[in-house]
């Protein structure tokens, strides 16, 4: 089958990181015989603005076309204002911008579905696409729409209401955005299929651990945004130094929030105690988590969170919130800890109990590893098969 994927989100020459879950669905598909090209557009900007600013060059210098681990990658650009301004008129801008080049591409290749990540921009775009070339859709839906695109304004919510009504299906990463989704979408029409990971991760050699020999290490990896919830377990740290100094809490990522998270670190004065590493490439970032006794990323809300699935592969014991996708895998208490929303008590009180009793960490650890066998990309390509194959026949 031919599937052309649509997704603002995907690994580019300039930037490894972004979208890398959707690149390793693509190659899943790719593995089952299907063939797949990615359409994702970039912001637009003037060559010169390469000179001034560091962001703009990781666009600019993009190609148009790119193919990575075999596959085919276009990258159109389309107008997109700062700060998410005006994003209610993202979608038609992301489609006036790929129409041209899809028409020529489906000339050669005609596709037979269309698969787009998020409902907008990416979803309201494919929509265009479906009514033009009579193609089913499929829409994935990871969180940020029912989390905070709705959220914008009345005409953003409206827009990702016209794409989810339209496509033939709707992927849910989680049981937890299924039931938020059912206020937009009939039921019927809504699959839960979880991401997955490589496995082959856990093969990594353990390199960071000597550098900090003497430590207890507390790890996060994520976007740095209040969402995410770093700043609650710097506030934990503080309380949790009462008991153990020889602790260390190292922060993976990169964001808007990092500024307000080192202003909080100086302010509790526990800078000897807060690292931050920034953006890292995943094989390194997954060395610090190889490296850690606790995995804590108390976010929220949160649709699936792969990061902590990546953690629990490496068997470290996993504190994250109620209240979110995590729960389709996470059992309290068994094979990782779930404390409520923005509280900071919880995660102390969760990261003490961890560290005073090393065998019962290592027993959440031990069970999260064996509970997460089935959240590979292999299942994850296999179960979307299906998925296109109904859709297609209807």
């Amino acid at each position: 089958m031919r599937i052309l994927i649509l997704s603002h989100m995907y690994p580019s020459p300039t930037n490894h990181i972004s979208g890398t879950f959707v690149h390793q669905q693509a190659k899943a598909l790719t593995a089952l015989g299907h063939d797949v090209k990615v359409v994702s557009p970039l912001p637009w900007m003037p060559r010169w603005s390469a000179l001034l600013a560091k962001r703009a060059k990781k666009y600019v210098e993009v190609p148009m076309r790119y193919s990575l681990d075999g596959i085919e990658v276009y990258f159109p650009r389309y107008i997109i204002f700062p700060k998410h301004m005006f994003f209610e008129y993202s979608g038609d801008w992301y489609y006036n911008a790929i129409k041209s080049m899809i028409a020529q591409l489906y000339s050669t290749w005609p596709f037979d579905i269309i698969h787009a990540h998020v409902a907008l921009p990416d979803g309201y775009a494919g929509v265009k696409l479906k009514n033009i070339y009579n193609k089913p859709l499929i829409i994935t839906v990871h969180g940020q729409d029912v989390n905070y695109t709705i959220h914008r304004n009345a005409a953003s919510k409206a827009k990702v209401t016209q794409a989810l009504t339209a496509a033939d299906a709707v992927v849910a990463v989680s049981s937890m955005l299924k039931q938020s989704l059912t206020a937009f979408v009939d039921e019927r029409k809504i699959e839960i299929i979880h991401n997955g990971i490589d496995i082959s991760i856990v093969e990594q050699p353990k390199a960071i651990k000597e550098k900090y020999i003497d430590k207890k290490i507390i790890v996060s990896v994520g976007n740095l945004l209040k969402s995410k919830g770093q700043h609650i377990v710097i506030k934990a740290l503080k309380e949790i130094l009462d008991g153990h100094k020889d602790v260390v809490y190292i922060i993976v990522g990169k964001g808007p929030y990092r500024e307000e998270l080192e202003r909080l670190v100086n302010r509790l004065e526990l800078h000897p105690y807060v690292e931050f590493t920034g953006q890292l490439q995943h094989d390194k970032a997954m060395e610090y988590v190889q490296a850690c006794d606790i995995f804590a990323l108390p976010s929220y809300p949160e649709g699936f969170g792969i990061a902590f699935v990546e953690a629990m592969a490496y068997g470290k014991a996993v504190i994250a919130c109620k209240g979110t996708g995590i729960e389709d895998v996470i059992r309290n208490g068994e094979n990782g800890l779930l404390v409520e929303p923005d509280n900071v008590e919880a995660v102390a009180q969760s990261i003490c109990r961890l560290l005073d009793d090393e065998a019962y960490a290592q027993t959440i650890g031990r069970h999260a590893m064996l509970s997460i066998d089935k959240l590979t990309w292999e299942n994850n390509a296999q179960q979307l098969d299906q998925l296109y194959e109904r859709v297609v026949q209807r």
